[in-house]
């Protein structure tokens, strides 16, 4: 029988509590262990798994690294995701408490789900980081593969994006106009998808990383947060965005393709 729900601190705490609890699996138990514990067991030079950099990643860094002054993507790549999940749980539990809409313990779980998302992919990223080696571009360390700053960004946009189509596919816009609907698809999609391409070709204007770690960084952040999403909040098994990576005009191109309806 489900149990009533009421208004109050009682309520809210439930709703906090069960939407949690509903974002935990047994594999975020190890998950967690390696994201806590990732920096206290280095991994000595000589057994890293050495990845090459191709020949013609040495000619697009010299042609796209900047002037060695940092630009706007070089901030931390968490900031984003840091804003995202407390503006969203601020608002949350802000209606949760003070307003007459519908709030229940699965508006919670998307805020959990989101960072579980992007702790995924920066764990991912770090350990791959970890056990491989290679220069990065200004040889600051041997920690260039592949790119978190995009890998981080990537999950975010991929993940948030996802939240806005299913909540302009809902029953609530059932009745608005579907130009208006794409509209704000399309609008959503080049903000989100814009932004974090924009902090991929930073990495490799800031001279910090090649095209091809911010490919697969791109790749592997898009990958996650869809992936995280469907198998919490989608009946389709699926992935929506697809990627493939390829060459266009004898370039390296990763191409995202996201569906609008």
């Amino acid at each position: 029988m489900a149990q009533l729900q009421h208004p109050g601190e009682a309520s809210t705490l439930h709703n906090v509590s069960a939407g949690f609890a509903h974002s935990f699996a047994w594999y975020d138990i190890p998950v967690g262990v390696a994201w806590l514990s990732h920096r206290n067991f280095p991994i000595a030079p000589g057994t890293k798994f050495s990845i090459p950099v191709p020949g013609f990643d040495y000619e697009i860094q010299r042609r796209l690294a900047g002037n060695g002054k940092p630009s706007p993507g070089s901030v931390d790549p968490h900031l984003f995701p840091r804003l995202a999940f407390a503006s969203r749980m601020l608002y949350t539990l802000a209606a949760d408490e003070w307003s007459d809409q519908d709030i229940d313990e699965r508006d919670y779980q998307h805020a959990f789900v989101f960072y579980k998302a992007v702790l995924y992919t920066h764990t991912l990223t770090d350990f791959v980081k970890n056990v491989t080696a290679r220069e990065r571009p200004d040889n600051e360390d041997d920690r260039s593969f592949f790119s978190g700053h995009t890998s981080v960004t990537f999950v975010t946009s991929a993940f948030l994006f996802r939240e806005i189509d299913d909540y302009l596919d809902s029953e609530s816009w059932a009745q608005r106009s579907p130009a208006l609907k794409m509209g704000l698809k399309m609008t959503a999609a080049a903000l989100l998808y814009g932004w974090a391409a924009y902090v991929g070709y930073s990495r490799i204007y800031d001279n910090k990383h090649f095209l091809s770690d911010v490919l697969i960084g791109a790749a592997v952040g898009t990958l996650m947060g869809n992936i995280v999403y469907n198998s919490y909040f989608s009946e389709e098994s699926s992935i929506p965005a697809h990627i493939s990576l390829g060459y266009i005009q004898s370039s390296p191109a990763l191409s995202i393709i996201v569906p609008l309806n």
